[in-house]
């Protein structure tokens, strides 16, 4: 009972002390904060008495909202120099799975450059049938080497072809072949033998000289004209007569045989198509 009594009293007096001191109050000594970005700052007081230097500030983090980019459509372009595309229809969400395929293999691989190579025209080679042609260009090719153009007489012409076929069976300046030409075609001066007391049969003779070439040459009639009339014109010999201005009329004839060109250029002094 005495021990109640005693613990009674050690009781009462230590409220009675509490009583009598003074009521302290927290102090917190606050410091200026920064407040970060993306932070959110919230305000609270240790009670509900604390003055506006007591409060505590309390700092939250919040994740801040992430903006989402715009959605872009996917294009795939297939081109030689990877030109911009055309924007793309969007296709809709029910399309069947066929219809769905991504072509797969060009995401990976770059496109395909072609190169584009042109091809070179076929040279056709002059034929037997563009004799005529090539020995009319041989005749404008000497025509244009010579100081003084010679003027063609159709006679003549006749002659030089006559001649150049001659020429496949031999090939040389033959007196007999050159009277057995002119007077086939009857062409130039007449001559008869007996006149000057001499024996023989009557023939014709062209009053002409000759330039004869043969050569396998192949190209284009132009191509083949040319080679001609360089190769008569380089020839120091033949060019003295058929580049000279005292000859001026001319003629060229061509015959093709067995892979061979063969030519005949006559030129006169006089025009002998009035003979």
């Amino acid at each position: 009972m005495i021990k109640k009594i005693t613990a009674i009293c050690i009781l009462v007096g230590l409220i009675l002390s509490a009583s009598g001191c003074e009521k302290e109050k927290a102090v917190v000594d606050v410091k200026p904060i920064i407040k970060p970005e993306n932070v959110a700052v919230e305000t609270v007081s240790l009670n509900e008495t604390a003055t506006e230097d007591e409060q505590v500030t309390e700092f939250k983090y919040t994740e801040p909202e992430k903006e989402e980019p715009p959605a872009q459509n996917m294009e795939i372009v297939v081109s030689e120099s990877e030109p911009e595309a055309e924007p793309t229809e969007p296709k809709p969400e029910n399309v069947e799975n066929n219809e769905k395929r991504e072509l797969s293999f060009l995401d990976k691989e770059s496109p395909v450059e072609i190169e584009i190579v042109p091809i070179a025209p076929q040279v056709v080679n002059a034929s037997a049938q563009d004799s005529k042609e090539i020995a009319e260009k041989i005749l404008e090719y000497i025509n244009s080497y010579r100081t003084i153009k010679a003027m063609k007489l159709e006679g003549l012409t006749e002659y030089a072809e006559y001649r150049s076929r001659q020429l496949i069976k031999r090939f040389a300046h033959n007196t007999e072949d050159e009277r057995a030409a002119a007077t086939a075609l009857q062409y130039g001066e007449y001559v008869d033998p007996s006149l000057y007391g001499m024996n023989g049969e009557p023939y014709y003779t062209s009053c002409s000289r000759e330039a004869i070439a043969k050569a396998g040459y192949a190209g284009t009639a132009d191509e083949i004209a040319k080679r001609f009339a360089d190769l008569i014109k380089n020839s120091a010999k033949h060019w003295a007569y058929v580049g000279a201005d005292e000859y001026s009329y001319i003629a060229v004839g061509v015959t093709y045989e067995s892979g061979m060109w063969y030519c005949d250029v006559a030129v006169a002094k006089e025009n002998t198509d009035n003979k």
